[in-house]
């Protein structure tokens, strides 16, 4: 996906040797159009998720790092219109 922000394009090369599976790209690449939307949230806040969860599962030495690493990156994507105030 060629339209992915400078912060998401940064995030996708830096969690590149860790990232999980072939759908890694697809992901972040949707994760970049939710946010476009949430001024809360940026690729430094998630880049600091990801690192943690990665240090976690290595000091763990278990779990399915493609889970966890997937969770990380979507952890903040909220669909507003399924929340009823």
């Amino acid at each position: 996906m060629s339209s992915k922000t400078e912060g998401a394009r940064r995030y996708e090369e830096l969690s590149a040797p860790s990232a999980p599976g072939v759908i890694w790209s697809e992901a972040v690449g949707f994760v970049d159009a939710q946010m476009a939307r949430d001024g809360a949230h940026d690729w430094g806040h998630l880049g600091r998720v990801y690192v943690n969860a990665h240090a976690i599962h290595a000091r763990e030495g278990r779990g399915d790092w493609e889970v966890l690493a997937l969770s990380a990156l979507f952890h903040d994507v909220v669909n507003l219109s399924l929340i009823h105030i």
